[in-house]
């Protein structure tokens, strides 16, 4: 029975396990703050990496740490394969994830709006509009039972 996932979408996972066990061995000064590898992009034919990477810190420290994986990039491909029984291991390319910022900036937004709607009195809605409503969609019958 063949397998319905590419070998790109299986290695994917393996690519990052291995990466995230490596960055954590990583001695670099620039890797000074809480750094979470978050996902790897894999293209079909193998070449290319794209690992994601958030941060949590000032801009400077991201900036030292984008640095400091460009630095190790090459530390990380010899490792994978070494660590990997494949013939060909991805050149990484590190791209900077700010979903969690976004999604941080999202949730104070929606707290910020559930907030605010204590204050503002609910609107009711015009009888008018429920008459049109009314009309134009016939209540269902109630089954008997």
């Amino acid at each position: 029975m063949k397998s319905s996932f590419k070998r790109a979408d299986r290695l994917k996972g393996l690519f990052l396990q291995e990466i995230v066990q490596a960055v954590r061995e990583l001695k670099d000064p620039g890797l000074a703050g809480f750094l979470t590898i978050t996902d790897v992009e894999v293209t079909q034919d193998l070449k290319e990496a794209k690992v994601f990477y958030s941060m949590l810190g000032s801009p400077i420290d991201k900036e030292m740490a984008a640095k400091a994986l460009e630095r190790s990039a090459g530390f990380l491909h010899n490792r994978l394969f070494e660590r990997l029984s494949i013939r060909r291991v991805p050149v990484l390319t590190f791209v900077y994830d700010d979903t969690p910022e976004k999604a941080q900036r999202v949730e104070m937004l929606l707290a910020k709006i559930e907030g605010e709607g204590k204050e503002i009195p609910q609107l009711e809605t015009p009888a008018k509009l429920d008459s049109v409503a009314s009309k134009s969609f016939p209540r269902r019958r109630s089954r008997k039972k």
